[in-house]
Parts: structure tokens; sequence; C-alpha cells
């Protein structure tokens, strides 16, 4: 699937989260050796992953521009990376696909349903 934004067609490459109640999240699942590995909104707030943190580890920020759960274990040090390497939401979809992730949208929960 191409990165919204990049040929000017399909969804706008905005990476701010929604401006309204009403705006519907953009959702992608990835997928990496037909396994599902992510699910990731472009709303702020952070990627989980799968290892549960030591209790005396300081909580980590936010994150400004996606916020998910890491499904996959074997993955999780790898996705982190990325996301780290990333300047934007779609930045980050596009360096997925760049890593071999299959990345596809999801349909849109709508405003109530948050």
């Amino acid at each position: 699937m191409p990165v919204p934004g990049g040929s000017g067609q399909g969804e706008s490459s905005s990476t701010s989260p929604p401006q309204s109640a009403t705006e519907a999240a953009r959702r992608y699942a990835a997928k990496k050796f037909g396994r599902l590995a992510l699910r990731l909104v472009n709303e702020p707030g952070g990627i989980r992953g799968t290892v549960i943190p030591h209790p005396r580890a300081p909580k980590k920020p936010p994150h400004p521009f996606a916020s998910g759960q890491i499904l996959d274990p074997a993955l999780d040090a790898e996705i982190n990376n990325i996301l780290r390497d990333s300047t934007s939401f779609d930045d980050f979809l596009s360096k997925l696909q760049n890593w071999g992730y299959f990345v596809e949208a999801e349909r849109p929960l709508p405003a109530r349903a948050r």
C-alpha cells in the first residue's frame, strides 16, 4: 500500500491528531512474515511493546505522533528503532514498508466508539 500523501491522492499527509470529535483517526495494521506485528493510530500517545518494563524503570514520555500496540515480541526492538528514527506518522509508515512490513489501513472507528 502506498503511504498516504506521497502522490497527492488519497488521504491527507497531515500527521496532526484529528481536529474535531467527529473526525476519524487514521488506523493501520502492519504485518511481517505473514504475522500481525503492529496496530497503530495517528494520535499522540505511545506504542506499547510486548516486554513488561521493570517496575522501577522510568516511564516513557508520550509519543508526539503515534499510538498503538506491538503484537509480535520478535519484532518489538525493530519496530521501536524504526519509530525512534521517524520524523512523522507518514515517515514511520514509509520506513515500516522499507523494512519489509505490509502496511494496510483499517476501517476507522466512529467518533463515539473511541
